[in-house]
């Protein structure tokens, strides 16, 4: 059973998302989210490769470069990030940086807060990070890098459809 607020943080998201894209960004604003968006993508690529290496029966899926995450999958981590606690780096508005967003703890870290260890609440274990459903038994993990954030979390099926996480190996 989904949310019943995801609908409305996602229509909301998805605005968010539109009206990002039409505005006119300063050129040294647009450095430093290019800058902070190669870094994460790094970040990514590793986490992928550590990944692989760990669990290769998962059969991870390539992840999609930068610039080709869709406005969708934005606003999707839009939303399920929206009411998570960030670090406090990040609130002190030190400008663009990577981001990590650990959508099991519903909290979006910096890199230096992201190596810090934290449990997941145990009673949210069958609860989809992505849209909030509950009851899910299966999951497939989900890592979305979108600018400089990379979006860390379990999705449910629909979920995992709608961001194109799944494949035959893990259906």
């Amino acid at each position: 059973m989904t949310d019943p607020d995801h609908a409305r943080r996602l229509a909301a998201a998805r605005r968010a998302v539109e009206a990002a894209a039409d505005t006119d960004w300063p050129g040294h604003v647009l450095d430093q989210v290019a800058a902070a968006a190669r870094d994460a993508w790094d970040l990514t690529d590793a986490l992928a490769v550590g990944l692989r290496v760990a669990d290769p029966d998962q059969r991870w899926r390539s992840m999609k470069p930068p610039g080709q995450v869709g406005a969708e999958a934005i606003a999707r981590i839009v939303a399920a990030t929206g009411d998570a606690d960030a670090c406090s780096h990040l609130r002190t508005g030190a400008g663009p940086q990577p981001m990590v967003a650990r959508l099991a703890l519903h909290r979006v870290d910096c890199h230096r807060c992201a190596v810090t260890v934290r449990r997941a609440p145990t009673d949210e274990d069958d609860r989809c990070d992505w849209c909030g459903a509950r009851g899910v038994v299966m999951f497939t993990p989900a890592i979305i890098t979108a600018g400089a954030v990379t979006a860390v979390g379990d999705a449910c099926d629909d979920c995992a459809d709608l961001l194109g996480m799944r494949t035959a190996v893990n259906r």
